[in-house]
């Protein structure tokens, strides 16, 4: 039973949450995990993970211990990745979550061309507005981010943007025009459940403003659709709402009060040796 196997069954148990999840992961049986990490704390001669029948906790020298074997692991990993890099052209699967407008934007109208060039490479495309864990889902690259996370990830710019404020003539016309954030308060608005703080509506200097939602989405087409059919006001990314502005179907509103622009990112794991398919991504949808 190799030091490196029980370092992998340990680390993998911690990030994946589990021992089943762990298993699953490195195509083990739970049993098989637990007595791997039984044997590494035999030789440590202490506990590093405290065991109930519904749960486990880290010790306090398990938790150390975890920081210093992930970073083994991840140097192991690196050195083998840089021989992989030598030898071998992209290839293997590619975990990718993109926002719907960047997917359809900059990855779908190249995706014949990439795949062509990389054939050896299997694109799992999600489309999505969330914030994936990375690692326990073991997603390579998150694309059309605004927010500012995974602090220990690459993150590259690859667009700007601002928020709107935005409402149809139909609804402005039967509920007024609000005038101050204040007024928010009075009026029917549609937020989007996946945001840090649903129940608030941010303006400039920080300025938040508490509502009660008239309408909850998941999805920006969805809150841009009931927008465009009077249902309220919304606050999205300029891009989302900029044709339907010009075709004069939603109004902007607030525009002395909204947020200054902000990047919109994507992500990858940090390494010295960057795996091929995602600096060939990388690389791709810059060009």
């Amino acid at each position: 039973m190799s030091k490196f196997k029980q370092l992998e069954a340990f680390v993998s148990v911690i990030e994946q949450g589990g021992f089943a999840a762990a298993g699953k992961k490195l195509h083990l049986t739970s049993a098989a995990i637990s007595k791997q990490i039984k044997a590494l704390e035999e030789t440590l001669g202490v506990e590093l993970i405290q065991r109930t029948t519904r749960n486990f906790s880290l010790t306090e020298i398990g938790a150390h211990y975890f920081e210093e074997a992930k970073n083994i692991l991840e140097q192991l990993n690196q050195a083998d990745a840089l021989i992989l890099q030598t030898r071998q052209e992209p290839q293997g699967v590619l975990k990718v979550v993109s926002s719907y407008y960047f997917a359809e934007h900059y990855i779908l109208p190249k995706l014949a061309e990439f795949l062509h060039r990389y054939p050896k490479i299997k694109l799992k495309l999600e489309l999505a507005e969330r914030l994936p864990d990375m690692v326990r889902e073991d997603i390579d690259i998150l694309f059309g981010v605004s927010v500012d996370a995974y602090p220990d990830f690459v993150r590259k710019t690859i667009s700007h943007t601002r928020y709107a404020f935005c409402a149809s003539k139909k609804y402005l016309k039967k509920y007024g025009t609000p005038e101050h954030p204040e007024d928010l308060k009075k009026h029917h608005y549609i937020t989007h459940s996946m945001r840090d703080k649903p129940n608030f509506v941010s303006f400039r200097n920080h300025q938040d403003i508490y509502v009660q939602p008239y309408l909850w989405f998941n999805d920006s087409k969805a809150i841009l659709e009931a927008a465009l059919q009077g249902l309220g006001i919304m606050k999205l990314h300029y891009y989302f709402v900029e044709e339907a502005l010009k075709n004069k179907k939603l109004i902007e509103i607030f525009k002395d009060y909204v947020e200054p622009k902000q990047a919109v990112y994507f992500y990858y794991r940090k390494s010295r040796y960057l795996d091929p398919k995602i600096r060939a991504f990388n690389e791709f949808t810059e060009a």
